[in-house]
């Protein structure tokens, strides 16, 4: 009789997700805010398109589709939703390649959660990266001192990205 093996669960690697937004921000000879994340994702060969995604998807923010190398972000979502969408695909796209092919509809898809709730560890290392490439630590020490919501317009997140970023990545 065979051993049937039970793959080992993943931890999450934050540090994996800073060093490779780090690596992105160097790349794209980031130095101010806001971060470009539209012009960087296509560095990366990801064309982002903007689209309607109807009322029986409004819990969707977006979607990398693997083999055009499309990322689709909800349309209707406000700008800073859309940019944050748009970085976490690129995490994806970055340190996910293998998870994304083998498992295309449980990674491919963000579902409108709030953030830092999610446990698939997947999922926090791309929310990780987004946060990490639209907030450099380096740019947001020079802002530290102003209330969340004046670092969130400064940044174009949400106050809530400014949080994570500050107390967990």
């Amino acid at each position: 009789m065979g051993v049937i093996t039970v793959p080992e669960a993943r931890n999450t690697d934050f540090q994996k997700a800073q060093a490779e937004a780090q690596r992105v921000l160097r790349e794209n000879f980031v130095q101010e805010p806001p971060v470009v994340v539209y012009d960087i994702a296509r560095n990366y060969g990801l064309e982002v398109r903007e689209s309607l995604f109807g009322d029986e998807h409004r819990d969707i923010m977006g979607y990398i589709k693997l083999e055009d190398g499309v990322v689709y972000v909800n349309k209707l979502d406000s700008g800073n939703r859309r940019r944050f969408t748009v970085a976490h695909e690129l995490g994806h796209w970055l340190m996910h390649k293998e998870d994304l092919h083998r498992n295309p509809d449980e990674y491919a898809i963000l579902y409108r959660r709030p953030l830092g709730v999610e446990v698939d560890p997947v999922e926090q290392e791309a929310n990780c990266f987004a946060a990490n490439l639209l907030v450099p630590f380096d740019l947001l020490k020079k802002h530290r001192d102003k209330p969340h919501h004046e670092i969130a317009a400064l940044f174009q997140v949400s106050p809530e990205v400014i949080g994570y970023r500050i107390s967990r990545c």
